[in-house]
């Protein structure tokens, strides 16, 4: 779950709702390639919603703007169903940028100009930029290849019969122009060493959506972190406590991620580094303390020169919390002798 103002899921209270999109009628499941599988059966997104909304009046559209627009504005609420398939990105073709398709994305603004409860399911492999429809929607749910019960799955979040639980293990950029440029045609290419959150972080970019991010229908409380210890040698380990509190009124769970960083490295390095994450579940009310555990030797880099793993002497940092936005992560200093 990316994004959900003003509780717009679960969709409680919906009488009607407007169904659009044609990926909203097909068993969507990725890569016609090497991992291409053929289940038994698929069950689309439209079909999961039907079968979960009862009392509910469920009208579908498949992107008829005359139609798409006067379903949106009659309905209680709209879910809008676009995205990517095995034509847009396989085994053998990489897509030439990550926005959605302009009828996709006219599709969405056609429904939120008309339903201010509109709800955007997008199926993908990647990451998909938003720019000029996000601040528009009211709740957004990335679904990826959701797999045979893809449509079960999805209609049972959106309903609130399971509370949204994932995290992003990629960062989405708000644009392209964040990212090093994509040489789609070219046999060989030099890349900058860092990727992903370590990307961003060197570059100090915000993205869309950093690492880690997801969203759940209740709200959680994390502690700092507390350390075991705050010297050890090489052949010691990281012990952090962190304390995480339901402060929501709705059964969830949630992900704490212990990242390192080295405040003066011999050589440059990424500012931090993913070395732990433990998943948690917690009643209304209720803590729990999670322990991460990492031991020493993981904080070795590669050096070339000696062709061999080295760790560094000197001051390290923990940072733990929901996801690898400096702003929601809380730290404690250790060394390592």
């Amino acid at each position: 779950l990316l994004k959900n103002d003003g509780a717009a899921l679960p969709l409680a209270g919906v009488k009607s709702l407007a169904v659009l999109g044609m990926l909203a009628t097909k068993g969507n499941i990725g890569d016609n390639g090497s991992s291409k599988v053929t289940p038994p059966y698929t069950v689309s997104i439209l079909q999961g919603i039907k079968k979960l909304a009862s009392g509910v009046k469920v009208s579908f559209c498949g992107g008829v703007p005359a139609r798409s627009k006067m379903l949106a504005k009659n309905s209680d609420a709209a879910v809008v169903v676009v995205g990517l398939g095995a034509k847009d990105e396989n085994e053998g073709n990489d897509r030439d940028n990550l926005t959605l398709r302009p009828a996709d994305i006219e599709l969405i603004k056609l429904a939120a100009a008309e339903n201010k409860r509109t709800i955007v399911a997008l199926i993908g492999g990647s990451a998909i930029t938003m720019d000029g429809w996000l601040d528009q929607v009211s709740a957004v749910l990335m679904a990826w290849y959701p797999g045979m019960e893809g449509g079960n799955a999805v209609a049972r979040a959106l309903f609130g019969q399971v509370n949204p639980s994932g995290r992003l293990p990629i960062v989405f950029p708000k644009s392209e122009d964040q990212l090093f440029k994509f040489e789609n045609k070219e046999l060989k290419v030099k890349y900058d060493h860092y990727h992903g959150y370590r990307w961003f972080d060197d570059k100090g970019l915000e993205p869309l959506f950093p690492f880690g991010h997801g969203l759940s229908y209740t709200t959680f409380e994390y502690g700092p972190p507390k350390l075991d210890a705050t010297e050890f040698g090489a052949g010691g380990k990281l012990a952090a406590t962190v304390e995480v509190k339901n402060t929501g009124a709705v059964a969830g769970e949630t992900v704490v991620f212990l990242f390192v960083g080295a405040k003066n490295p011999p050589v440059k390095r990424p500012k931090k580094d993913l070395r732990a994450f433990a998943r948690v579940a917690l009643q209304p009310g209720e803590s729990k303390s999670v322990r991460l555990e990492v031991d020493a030797q993981e904080l070795a880099r590669f050096c070339m020169m000696k062709m061999d793993w080295v760790l560094d002497p000197g001051d390290y940092v923990a940072l733990t919390g929901p996801s690898a936005d400096p702003a929601t992560l809380q730290e404690a200093g250790f060394s390592v002798k």
